[in-house]
């Protein structure tokens, strides 16, 4: 945690937004990414929610200011910290370990030079061969997590199933439908979309979605917004459509799915292919 995190631009905007003591909301900082620390290498942790990381730090809200400043992000299969391995990640501590080895050989250095000998045809550099086993040792930990009793880690992460890729594909669709539709901010777009999963189910928003592909609105996150709700049976549109039924709105998207479809727009390829690999025509 930096030193000028106090005076950083992002915490004073939670500070606005939450109405709460400075030193408070640094506090919850802190214990935000000390569990990133404990249980994440990628600055992942899936399975996890807003209001879970609320439970952790004791304080309903403070996740979704977090997430508002683009300092944490919701998405289909957890949370995540952008640029993580930056600042947190193991290249962060290696980068911080290979400082403090440097600081001691330049030490060691100015005190006296390298004793080298020779024995039995063999040659040896004590100090540098020393510093040079420390500094291995130190950075042992990095390679066998706590609690592993020096089992190697694995390689790479668990390979997704088919329906985390094809959810994962979606995810990607509709963070590029709500850049073209004005929201341009990835870490802004993964929270509102987890929020309508959150709030209306996957169903509803992957047709959303597919339906936004298709007629590019300009306002792509107040569409899809509504499209969930009248996909719920929440919300009608009483000027063009007075009492229509959920039943009768899909009908007629569906109808205007395919007269747009005729008529030569179609979603930019790019996202055309995503939906295609997340199982959804548009």
């Amino acid at each position: 945690m930096g030193t000028g995190l106090r005076r950083h631009p992002k915490v004073v905007r939670m500070v606005s937004a939450l109405k709460a003591d400075r030193l408070r909301v640094i506090g919850a900082l802190h214990a935000v990414w000390c569990v990133f620390d404990e249980h994440s290498h990628d600055g992942r942790l899936d399975g996890y929610t807003l209001s879970i990381m609320d439970e952790e730090v004791g304080w309903r809200g403070f996740s979704a200011a977090m997430a508002a400043i683009g300092w944490l992000v919701e998405d289909a299969d957890g949370l995540a910290v952008p640029d993580y391995e930056e600042h947190n990640g193991p290249t962060a501590k290696r980068r911080a370990l290979d400082a403090q080895s440097k600081g001691k050989r330049r030490r060691v250095s100015s005190e006296s030079p390298p004793d080298v000998r020779i024995e039995c045809g063999q040659v040896s550099a004590s100090e540098p061969d020393t510093l040079r086993n420390r500094e291995e040792e130190i950075r042992g930990d990095s390679s066998v997590p706590n609690g592993t009793d020096g089992a190697a880690a694995p390689a790479h992460r668990k390979a997704k199933s088919p329906e985390d890729r094809a959810k994962a594909d979606l995810w990607k669709a509709a963070v590029a439908v709500l850049a073209a539709g004005g929201c341009e901010s990835e870490p802004v777009a993964r929270s509102f979309m987890g929020k309508l999963v959150k709030d209306y189910g996957l169903d509803p928003v992957r047709d959303a979605v597919a339906a936004a592909a298709t007629n590019q609105p300009a306002d792509a996150r107040e569409y899809l917004k509504a499209t969930c709700q009248r996909l719920k049976g929440e919300r009608k549109d009483p000027v063009t459509v007075p009492g229509e039924s959920t039943e009768a709105y899909l009908a007629r998207m569906e109808r205007e799915r395919a007269a747009t479809a005729a008529h030569g727009t179609k979603p930019p390829a790019a996202i055309a292919e995503l939906l295609k690999r997340a199982g959804v025509s548009a």
